[in-house]
């Protein structure tokens, strides 16, 4: 076996670790949701691993986009949660310093309070849309790997947990009536079921076979 030989074999058991660690991450963050984010990460690094292996860029570019939309979303999220809880904090204060009585304070304070639900409701859109497209990519790099591995579950899984994912967001913006609370449950149990099977897929995945010398017959 040739030292390039050792170094891909390398990187694959590197990338099928990486990946099974990644997918259960994902669903020990129902507990710990940081355990999440960590975990994505490091199922997109498999996916870059597992590009290499298979020779194939379109597994690491799809993989790559979806590592760069998934930060753009936590940091959209972390950002609309400091700026809700500053103005929600600050503007009844500073709007309140000029009014002359307690009603028209609480006017104001209620003005405030409904303008930041607006606020929360456009970024937690302007999140889920980026999240969305993210795992759209995410679905795409699994497909591709599923393509050229011929390991079907790293489909399935991809498929799994974009419905997950949408169902999640949807039962989130409709929390209000009844069928939101059931496509908050059934995204989850999708969004878990997803990376259980995609836990399953690395674990299960095999490396490229070297091409068989051809040889020639005579008779």
């Amino acid at each position: 076996m040739s030292c390039s030989e050792v170094t891909s074999m390398m990187d694959f058991d590197t990338a099928k670790l990486l990946g099974v660690i990644g997918s259960i991450m994902v669903i020990v963050g129902y507990i710990l949701p940081i355990f999440a984010v960590v975990g994505l990460i490091l199922i997109g690094l498999s996916l870059r691993y597992l590009s290499n292996t298979f020779k194939d860029a379109s597994i690491s570019r799809y993989a790559t986009y979806f590592l760069g939309l998934l930060t753009l979303a936590i940091i959209i999220a972390l950002v609309s949660s400091v700026l809700i809880v500053v103005f929600m904090i600050i503007s009844p204060i500073v709007a309140s310093s000029g009014t002359a009585s307690l009603e028209e304070f609480v006017s104001v304070a209620l003005a405030s309070f409904m303008l930041a639900v607006i606020l929360l409701i456009l970024l937690v859109l302007a999140s889920s849309i980026v999240g969305f497209i993210g795992f759209y990519f995410l679905y795409k790099s699994l497909t591709r790997l599923s393509e050229v591995s011929g390991e079907r579950l790293f489909r399935l899984s991809g498929l799994a947990i974009v419905i997950g994912y949408v169902a999640l967001i949807f039962g989130l913006l409709t929390a209000i009536i009844l069928v939101g609370f059931l496509l908050i449950i059934g995204g989850a149990i999708a969004f878990l079921v997803g990376f259980i099977l995609l836990a399953v897929a690395f674990y299960s995945i095999r490396p490229p076979q070297a091409q068989p010398l051809s040889t020639s017959v005579t008779t």
